[in-house]
């Protein structure tokens, strides 16, 4: 599939999952030319790594806090293909992005108003913890969740 009909099918896939995802194509298309885009099927992932000078809210935010980080900015999957592991396949491609980059943190966002109970449980069961909650000038809340890119051990080491 040529780049423009996968561009294509992920900006499809993104509409059906509901206003708080929904973007223009344009605005799609731009947050895809600064991301990494990753597809699997009926599935998407899109990340924007740190350093990008989009005008775009809620990578602004995170881009004041952090310095090294990849912004998860949506990851969807579409009904008939959720609860098989393709969220967590996703992830674990995104994971292997950030270490690649160099990032310390994976950064995201998950709406509360209007309310994403999936996108919390889904994020916190992945090791995400919450830092802030943010009200958008769009009047939508979000909380942002951070992960680190490599999980240090805490076991003590005893001669």
């Amino acid at each position: 599939m040529s780049v423009k009909g996968r561009q294509e099918t992920c900006w499809q896939l993104n509409e059906l999952a509901g206003e708080s995802m929904s973007a223009s194509r344009d605005r799609f298309e731009e947050l895809v030319q600064e991301g990494i885009l990753h597809q699997s099927g009926q599935a998407f992932s899109l990340a924007l790594p740190a350093g990008r000078a989009l005008d775009y809210i809620p990578y602004q935010w995170v881009q004041t806090r952090f310095d090294n980080f990849l912004y998860w900015d949506r990851a969807v999957v579409a009904q008939a293909h959720r609860r098989q592991g393709v969220g967590r396949s996703l992830f674990a491609t995104l994971m292997a992005d950030a270490a690649d980059a160099g990032a310390d943190l994976v950064v995201c966002a998950v709406h509360d108003r209007p309310h994403n109970r999936v996108g919390h449980a889904f994020v916190q069961a992945l090791g995400f913890v919450a830092i802030e909650s943010v009200m958008l000038p769009s009047r939508d809340i979000v909380t942002f969740y951070q992960c680190p890119v490599t999980q240090r051990s805490t076991a003590i080491a005893t001669p």
